[in-house]
């Protein structure tokens, strides 16, 4: 937790930010578990000195199916792979997609502090606790690919 000592009070909630290039990347969902907290992380900044990253990121995403006529649903989020090696979808925040095509969106309020060596990315699930039956029933393999701009704060 950040303690009061720690914190960054911004005049404005911070949207968007530093801009970062997320290469496509496949994702292949085939039901059959409940839940998969497993997330497919693409790492995008690799942090060099103590940081906030605290604010609404703002995120520019390509769905496109290998299949026509796929139907399927993501959740999103930010993540950090410490530099001790922990990896952490921070404040638990996830926003749902479905469907394909273009889209500009916020995601929801993040605030950590971020260490020299942490690595933040997006994280991506086919499915999450958080939205407990909530996943595709059909088996699809997408092509995710755009770019995420980070509140981060000195």
């Amino acid at each position: 937790p950040v303690t009061d000592t720690e914190a960054v009070f911004p005049a404005q909630m911070p949207i968007g930010g530093l801009r970062f290039e997320i290469p496509a990347t496949p994702v292949v969902w085939t039901p059959g578990t409940l839940y998969n907290e497993d997330a497919q992380f693409v790492p995008l900044a690799t942090i060099d000195r103590p940081q906030h990253l605290a604010g609404l990121p703002r995120l520019s995403l390509s769905i496109t199916a290998t299949v026509p006529a796929v139907d399927p649903i993501l959740f999103v989020g930010i993540g950090v792979q410490r530099a001790g090696g922990a990896f952490e979808l921070i404040d638990d925040q996830l926003r749902p997609l479905r469907g394909v095509g273009a889209r500009e969106l916020l995601l929801p309020v993040i605030a950590t502090r971020l260490a020299a060596g942490d690595t933040v990315g997006r994280a991506l699930y086919t499915s999450h606790g958080q939205y407990f039956s909530s996943a595709s029933r059909i088996p699809f393999t997408v092509t995710v690919a755009g770019a995420l701009e980070l509140p981060l704060l000195d």
